[in-house]
């Protein structure tokens, strides 16, 4: 079987699902190993089923680990995007990103960057929207990969891109995001300034309401 890819920063990821350090290491210790042909064909030819035992049962836990998680997160764009956002309760699909087709969130410090740059998407305001992402079957890199999708992902975390060295996500669908709520803040050239406008949260009954 092969093993689910595992995060090249550990310590983050641990932080981030709340996962045991010591027992996430192990597991890319032992996934190294097994996905090295080298390392595979030696398993099978000393027969040890101890190790296929071991492996099977790490990779078990990872899923587990990882399987129905939520994270939130954020997507930086102009305050007109936001809006439009908010009124559609989703987000639109991005065709090129470093990792591919997908829709783009980030660490809230990284989307506030990219709303507060009027140059990357033109607004005479930025927004900032948050959201909660769900996913079942992540793949974590560190760099650019636009193969994640093809190889049964439903989205890809990256340490850094060719264009960052920020981490951000890629998921597969609009519909893993769950839209909580849009603040609309002040471009670059003020940016030490207080937002522009208060947060706005989405109760379930789908109309926004000052947090």
């Amino acid at each position: 079987a092969i093993l689910p890819a595992m995060p090249p920063d550990l310590s983050t990821i641990c932080v981030e699902f709340g996962l045991d350090a010591a027992d996430v290491e192990r597991a890319g210790r032992i996934q190294e190993a097994y996905i090295a042909q080298e390392a595979h064909e030696a398993v099978l030819a000393q027969g040890s089923a101890q190790s296929e035992r071991e492996c099977a049962r790490m990779a078990e836990c990872w899923r587990d680990a990882t399987h129905g998680q939520q994270l939130k997160l954020y997507h930086g764009t102009s305050w007109e995007a936001a809006e439009q956002i908010r009124r559609d309760g989703r987000l639109r699909v991005s065709t090129d990103g470093c990792l591919g087709r997908g829709v783009y969130v980030a660490r809230r410090d990284k989307a506030l960057r990219f709303a507060q740059a009027s140059g990357r998407h033109g607004g005479d305001a930025g927004g900032l929207v948050e959201v909660v992402v769900s996913f079942s079957y992540p793949k974590f890199v560190a760099g650019d990969d636009d193969e994640w999708q093809m190889q049964g992902y439903d989205a890809c975390r990256t340490a850094s891109t060719s264009l960052s060295d920020s981490m951000e996500w890629c998921i597969q669908d609009p519909s893993q995001l769950a839209v909580v709520g849009i603040e609309k803040v002040a471009l670059q050239s003020a940016a030490g300034e207080e937002s522009l406008a208060p947060v706005l949260r989405l109760p379930r009954g789908g109309a926004a309401a000052p947090a």
